[in-house]
């Protein structure tokens, strides 16, 4: 009996169950290994919710519509709250651990957003022209002092999100979106070897236009790799061809009274993955989306998110951590946060993702073979 005998997997060991009728009885044969995984992509119904943990009840955080962004960083997530600490949790179990003073760059429009890359170093925007020039600042971690990693002479409007594909310390691609109302324009920063190179601008040719709300992702650390877009008031998922900056795929437009605006891509188990999502700003009505998609294969990639006819969507949930869903006050700057992560053996993907004044989420999904 495993619930009173210490029992050592170190080779093959024996169980015989015993059914209620005392009479029945069945053999079963343990052996530890290394689980096969599926060819590619996500098992089907591997989803399960970590932690969903409220921003204010279970995080401390009680400054409405200010909460924009998180990060990745080693086993924590961290969440930016405009001018005020980073509050930092256990990825696994969403349990709170503590603090992290920001010092000189805590402010209310300094600490405006934050991401992670590749590595987990931590990466914090300022918003410009109102803070000043375009600042991002790079921690290694949680326990490290912000150092000014980006500066860009204040024009204009950027810093309500941007995004980075790869390892800032190898090669990576930085993009910012530009917020100068309409554009489909973004910087770029490319590195190579650990080395930052000169700024350039790209344009999304034939997506958007969009305004304040808007995230690009690339899909490798590479500035002719495809990227990924997702904006308000265009509302459409684009995919662009990373070599000639036009569209290369879009999906049908979700409903405008609501605001996507946090994309992430991520390569895991030999596919493609890509999230998105969809904020409610409004007291009323239903969204506060977010969407997990397959994008390996390209004929997939069509439909319209909130009509539910999208063959690369392979989960979602809808309406039940915005902050309507608990009476809280409606997320009126209509933000929200989402970023993928998978383990260090390649088992495990993680989805974590936020809606301002609702919940912080973190899900997992896996490739086991079953």
């Amino acid at each position: 009996d495993p619930a009173s005998t210490e029992i050592y997997y170190t080779g093959t060991v024996t169980f015989t169950v015993t059914a209620f009728d005392g009479v029945t009885k069945k053999t079963y044969t343990v052996k530890k290994g290394v689980p096969d995984k599926i060819e590619q992509g996500i098992r089907d119904g591997s989803a399960k919710i970590l932690f969903a943990k409220k921003l204010a009840e279970d995080i401390g955080i009680t400054t409405i519509n200010l909460t924009g962004g998180i990060a990745v960083s080693g086993d924590y997530l961290v969440i930016n709250t405009r001018n005020e600490p980073l509050r930092v949790i256990n990825r696994m179990t969403g349990e709170f651990v503590r603090e992290v003073s920001l010092g000189d760059i805590q402010g209310g429009l300094k600490n405006f957003y934050i991401t992670n890359d590749d590595a987990g170093h931590i990466f914090i925007c300022n918003l410009s022209p109102q803070a000043g020039d375009f600042t991002i600042w790079k921690m290694k971690d949680i326990d490290s002092a912000p150092e000014v990693y980006i500066t860009r002479t204040a024009g204009n409007a950027f810093g309500r999100k941007f995004s980075i594909q790869g390892n800032t310390d190898q090669d990576a691609v930085i993009t910012a979106p530009c917020h100068t109302n309409p554009t489909i324009g973004f910087y770029r920063w490319v590195v190579r070897n650990g080395v930052l190179g000169n700024i350039e601008w790209g344009t999304a040719t034939g997506a958007g236009p969009w305004n304040n709300n808007i995230d690009i992702v690339y899909s490798k650390p590479d500035p002719t790799s495809d990227y990924f877009l997702h904006g308000y008031s265009d509302n459409r998922l684009t995919w662009m061809d990373g070599s000639t900056n036009t569209v290369k795929a879009m999906l049908g437009a979700i409903s405008v009274n609501y605001v996507p605006n946090a994309v992430d891509f991520i390569e895991f188990n030999n596919a493609s993955i890509l999230a998105t999502n969809q904020v409610n700003s409004q007291t009323w009505g239903t969204a506060d989306y977010i969407w997990l998609l397959d994008v390996s294969n390209p004929a997939d990639f069509k439909g319209t998110l909130d009509a539910g006819n999208v063959p690369a969507v392979k989960w979602f949930t809808f309406g039940e951590y915005g902050p309507k869903a608990i009476g809280h006050a409606a997320n009126g700057n209509a933000t929200g946060d989402l970023g993928l992560w998978q383990s260090s053996n390649g088992y495990y993907l993680y989805l974590y993702f936020m809606f301002t004044n609702g919940y912080v989420v973190g899900v997992q999904f896996d490739c086991i073979s079953m």
